[in-house]
């Protein structure tokens, strides 16, 4: 572990990073139609990364399409929803390809987590198909895990292909027979791209209880973002970095511990059920490299002062 070095970067852990992570999404081609009613049509290469929703309803079908994109500190969301109804004599769709350029200033390494939730009734469909890197090589048709790496030179390219489809109508037979189908679709799709860069381990168990949470996520800042979740009544989180572990009572406390001997300590603001997030970032330059975390918290009502579990973070 490079103390020296790292104690500076922590010391800098309030400062806020940077966006490291840009994306675009050019859509390719996509349908909305029920009936003979369509949605207005999207103009192939918008960009449509801020959110798109088209639906339609026609005499006996409708059909809809919402699409939800972010940049989280901690990961890359893709949200689509899609739906197609169709009840009588009529045809329901709804689809869009679009080609995803995500880049990154730094090296980016992780996982696509991809969950594909269809649900179909009669004669409704569901399909689904994602392009890694758009290499003509389809990587997923449904749920998947793919890991993997990019930067400013060599973005991540993602083309999803999504749609649900419907059709109903009715055939009259001989001697009076008919026969009658519909039917529909519904399909959620999440796509999110999370880094692997960081492990991370509690080394240490705290003796009082309860405690306030605290966790640690691999961010796309170089290092990690702290999360943290106080009880009841806490108004301030103190995060606690340090290299060494130790065990000292924790005054104000009902029996605690501090369980990591601090070379710096980071105060927030607590609100009521509210993940505090404190990031920490961590250069290339100095990694491979770990830290100690512990979360020490106040609560003004009482005077009183309580703290969770240590944990290791390693960083690669």
């Amino acid at each position: 572990m490079r103390h020296p070095q790292l104690s500076l970067c922590v010391l800098t852990v309030a400062t806020a990073a940077s966006a490291q992570v840009v994306a675009t999404a050019p859509m390719v081609t996509s349908t909305v139609l029920a009936g003979s009613s369509a949605a207005s049509p999207v103009v192939p290469g918008t960009n449509v990364w801020s959110g798109l929703v088209r639906s339609v309803t026609g005499a006996a079908s409708n059909a809809s399409l919402a699409l939800t994109h972010d940049l989280k500190p901690t990961e890359v969301s893709l949200q689509w929803q899609l739906s197609s109804q169709a009840i009588s004599n009529s045809v329901s769709i709804a689809e869009a390809e679009v080609r995803f350029d995500i880049a990154s200033t730094i090296p980016q390494t992780g996982e696509l987590i991809i969950d594909w939730s269809p649900t179909l009734t009669g004669t409704g469909l569901a399909a689904l198909t994602v392009d890694v890197f758009d290499d003509g090589v389809v990587d997923a048709q449904g749920s998947a895990t793919v890991p993997v790496m990019f930067d400013h030179q060599s973005p991540l390219i993602l083309r999803v292909n999504a749609g649900t489809s419907a059709q109903a109508g009715t055939f009259q037979g001989p001697w009076g027979s008919t026969w009658t189908w519909s039917g529909g679709a519904a399909a959620q799709l999440s796509i999110r791209f999370v880094p692997t860069h960081a492990q991370v381990t509690t080394v240490a168990a705290q003796a009082c209880s309860p405690t306030p949470t605290l966790q640690a996520v691999p961010d796309l800042h170089e290092g990690v973002e702290l999360q943290a979740i106080g009880l009841p009544n806490d108004q301030l989180a103190l995060f606690a970095l340090g290299f060494q572990p130790m065990i000292s009572p924790l005054p104000l406390s009902a029996g605690c511990s501090l369980l990591v001997d601090p070379v710096v300590v980071v105060s927030q603001p607590l609100q009521p059920a509210t993940l505090a997030h404190q990031p920490v970032p961590i250069p290339l330059s100095l990694r491979p490299t770990s830290f100690l975390a512990q979360l020490v918290t106040f609560r003004p009502i009482s005077a009183s002062l309580t703290a969770g579990d240590l944990l290791r973070i390693d960083i690669q």
